[in-house]
């Protein structure tokens, strides 16, 4: 985890860059609204993520990743991604679940399981399509469990 941050400190960061990716900042109502927390949850942990050099923010203004926030923001998301990628696309797992679970994963998978994950999803796309029977037989093989 980046800078030792708590699973908890992750997801404002996440949804923070989520927020700001159209505007280039956040306000402490959508954090809220977007999280399901209270205000002053988000409040508390913006002085923590201050703390952490990772956001700007001034009583009452708007909110703002750092350099640092942003590059943080980039790799969680990028965590995200491969594993929504794994989940859905190798496992057969629709998004939504996918996506969902991703969330939980992202916060405490090493980087050596991450990287795994990444060179069996580049293996598998680098076979021709004919050699990916063995990948529709695992589905069929779970479908026929269901």
């Amino acid at each position: 985890m980046e800078k030792d941050l708590t699973p908890s400190l992750e997801n404002y960061v996440e949804i923070i860059y989520r927020l700001s990716a159209e505007r280039g900042f956040a306000r402490v109502k959508e954090i809220a609204a977007y999280a399901g927390v209270s205000s002053a949850s988000v409040t508390q942990m913006l002085h923590r993520l201050v703390e952490h050099g990772l956001v700007a923010h001034e009583q009452y203004g708007y909110i703002q990743l750092t350099d640092e926030g942003r590059r943080t923001a980039e790799k969680i998301a990028r965590r995200h991604k491969i594993i929504t990628r794994f989940l859905s696309e190798m496992l057969g797992i629709d998004e939504a679940h996918a996506e969902a679970d991703a969330c939980k994963f992202e916060h405490s998978i090493s980087q050596e399981t991450l990287s795994r994950l990444v060179d069996f999803i580049q293996f598998v796309e680098s076979r021709p399509k004919g050699t990916r029977r063995w990948l529709k037989n695992f589905y069929d093989f779970v479908e026929m469990k269901e």
